[in-house]
């Protein structure tokens, strides 16, 4: 994370963290992201290979991921934001493949059925669209474990 990020995280200006990180810096790993800018992490941190499989993910509204970072295109395609972010201040529940946002989810309940639906940004393909919805029906059944019926669908 940037120390933009810490500072958004935290309510405060980064001309005010800055002191705190450059006390920390000798217990952190710096990197630089494709931008130019300064990365902090824990130096044990995991940290997998590029092309280790990320599983499908999904994220509750008002996620700190989806909040707490000054730079969130890492995660979220710039074009994709006013699906995520509403003029009124909420924040809509994602979905992550390959560690990006690709959609977003909502959950639909009654006394006997909870079904997880998908609005994805675009089409999945058939691996994406598979783990998806194992991974939605999981979480409906997390949700609404009283239920007879467990599903999920693509919108």
């Amino acid at each position: 994370m940037t120390l933009a990020d810490i500072a958004k995280f935290a309510g405060q200006i980064p001309a005010r963290i800055r002191p705190a990180v450059q006390r920390l810096l000798p217990t952190l790993r710096e990197f630089r992201d494709e931008a130019g800018r300064t990365l902090f992490d824990l130096p044990k941190a995991p940290r997998p290979r590029a092309e280790t499989a990320v599983p499908v993910r999904f994220l509750p509204r008002y996620d700190q991921v989806l909040i707490a970072y000054q730079y969130r295109d890492r995660i979220i395609a710039p074009r994709h934001r006013p699906a995520i972010y509403s003029k009124n201040g909420i924040i809509e529940a994602t979905f992550l493949i390959d560690g990006i946002v690709a959609g977003t989810w909502d959950v639909a309940t009654t006394k006997t059925e909870a079904v997880v639906r998908l609005l994805p940004f675009a089409k999945l393909t058939r691996a994406d669209r598979t783990a998806g919805l194992a991974e939605a029906e999981a979480l409906a059944r997390f949700v609404a474990p009283e239920a007879r019926v467990h599903g999920a669908r693509v919108a």
